[in-house]
């Protein structure tokens, strides 16, 4: 089931904004899976990208719904059921087709088929995606005409993923983009629809337990105004040391803490609790699961790193729906050996704190095919 996150409309905006490129005129050439790809890397609008996968890009220059008056989303004709098998599209980032902020934006589109909600795992591979910048996918939902973001996929460690979400039946858009500079030449993806199969099963024994928090305010590290993003506190506070080294062979480990009756310290969330936990060097991929009894408290979960001296959220607001009851569920492509601060909040719209948690942490080594 799809739950709203709490993106507000200044980001929800920039998302959509920011998926597509100003790539030209209209038209939907259709899906001439046979016609004869050209060996010329720069393909016309009317050509199908030299690749393979179930779905060919066929009509680059009108394939961006979004940023382009008139253009259209490739009918792929995918069906995703709860018994479906993967089904792949494959296109390129095309450098012909960029304007100052984007390079190039494709959008595919595929419905959920049945009656019951599907585990969905978007997977984009690229071997040349480096060069691309910025590299990601994004899903939209479009049944009412519209489009509502879903959820986006950084490019790292080789692959952008957006796994973890259950989706409604209905009709959806998937899109690679990447942004400014171009690179020198296209960028071939190729994207993987497919039943998430994956399971990460509560883990009631607590790996570590919360003890540094003091009066409530010794391991914040974030603050989140929604809809601004992020940003590191300023008082002099410090992540839970927990000691956790994230590895498929270790198994599944777990958090545990109480979220405190505080006030806000001046934005969205109330009590906020910050752990530092380590990727294994062969990590390429971790599950998050986020629950907590029920009460009038709607907890949040997120994955923060700092690179280069930037915090970065990793991800990407998929742990803050708009939820009571059911736990917060999310699975990201992570950088191996690297260091994360595990950060849980409390939404100021509860009541009834203080209330205690749980986060599950499966971490997986991930082959690409």
């Amino acid at each position: 089931m799809l739950i709203a996150k709490k993106f507000g409309p200044p980001l929800a905006v920039c998302l959509l904004a920011a998926c597509g490129s100003d790539d030209g005129s209209s038209g939907d050439a259709g899906p001439p899976l046979d016609a004869a790809a050209p060996s010329d890397a720069l393909l016309s609008d009317a050509s199908v990208v030299d690749c393979e996968a179930d779905y060919r890009e066929s009509n680059d220059r009108a394939n961006d719904p979004l940023t382009i008056e008139n253009g259209e989303a490739e009918l792929t004709g995918f069906e995703l059921r709860g018994g479906s098998g993967p089904f792949t599209v494959c296109g390129q980032i095309d450098p012909a087709q960029s304007n100052d902020t984007v390079v190039d934006g494709d959008y595919y589109e595929f419905t959920v088929a049945g009656t019951s909600p599907v585990n969905v795992r978007l997977e984009l591979t690229a071997p040349d995606g480096a060069q691309a910048t910025d590299l990601k996918i994004d899903l939209h939902q479009v049944d009412d005409g519209t489009p509502v973001f879903v959820a986006s996929g950084p490019f790292r460690t080789d692959y952008s993923l957006i796994a973890g979400i259950s989706l409604d039946p209905g009709t959806y858009w998937v899109n690679a983009v990447a942004f400014a500079p171009a690179p020198d030449n296209p960028v071939l993806y190729s994207i993987s629809i497919a039943r998430d199969t994956f399971n990460c099963p509560r883990v009631d024994i607590a790996s570590y337990d919360e003890s540094s928090d003091g009066a409530g305010r010794g391991n914040d590290m974030v603050a989140i105004q929604h809809p601004d993003p992020p940003e590191e506190t300023a008082a002099a506070d410090s992540p839970e040391m927990t000691g956790l080294e994230l590895a498929e062979t270790s198994g599944s480990v777990s958090v545990t803490g109480t979220s405190l009756a505080l006030e806000s310290d001046g934005d969205s969330y109330l009590d906020r609790d910050a752990f530092l936990v380590r990727s294994a060097p062969e990590s390429n991929e971790l599950e998050v699961r986020l629950s907590w009894p029920n009460a009038d408290v709607d907890l949040d979960v997120y994955l923060f790193a700092k690179v280069g001296g930037d915090l970065i959220d990793y991800s990407v607001g998929l742990g803050a729906s708009v939820d009571k009851v059911d736990d917060e569920r999310f699975t990201v492509a992570i950088d191996p050996d690297r260091n994360y601060w595990l950060w849980v909040g409390a939404y100021q719209d509860g009541t009834g704190l203080p209330i205690n948690y749980n986060v599950t942490l499966c971490p997986r080594t991930h082959t690409l095919d």
